[in-house]
């Protein structure tokens, strides 16, 4: 990644687009769902007020995120660690980062615009963001791995959105 003074934080800053817009997007889309019944079930059952459950939720949220996260990082690092010959951890960390961001942003920007959730939009939006932006910030540009990305992009996130 980059190398000076600020080469400690860039990672951390990046990865916390992610930790951002998914509370955003919690926050937008719960009151719309099911799941706000059962949330004032569980506020009324452990006696929460307002703010111990939305401190709750927030934290839940970040260990969902972060446990998905690394998660995917593996599934994808190990895949491409046994087909791709130009690995490039750095690139696939930005492009996992850049990729669950944005396509947060796209499904909060949607749900706002149409009231309804389109997960496809999203899973579309990661899988070009993924695969082009591993190319481009890999220092090997490596295709190959470029590719291997989207497969395994399309069979996680994209197929699952459709059903």
């Amino acid at each position: 990644m980059n190398q000076g003074k600020h080469a400690y934080f860039t990672p951390r800053v990046a990865f916390s687009l992610v930790l951002l817009s998914q509370i955003v997007l919690y926050f937008s889309v719960i009151n719309f769902s099911e799941f706000a019944r059962q949330l004032n079930n569980i506020q009324r059952r452990l006696n929460m007020d307002k703010v111990q459950l939305s401190v709750f939720q927030v934290i839940s949220i970040l260990i969902f995120s972060i446990v998905s996260f690394l998660f995917m990082y593996l599934i994808d690092w190990l895949i491409l660690k046994l087909f791709s010959k130009k690995l490039d951890n750095d690139a696939l960390f930005i492009a996992l980062v850049l990729a669950i961001g944005l396509g947060n942003i796209v499904k909060i920007l949607v749900f706002s615009v149409f009231n309804k959730p389109y997960p496809q939009v999203a899973a579309i939006t990661q899988l070009l963001v993924i695969t082009r932006f591993y190319y481009l910030v890999s220092t090997t540009k490596d295709k190959t791995g470029s590719i291997i990305l989207g497969t395994v992009t399309v069979l996680l996130n994209v197929i699952p959105a459709f059903w």
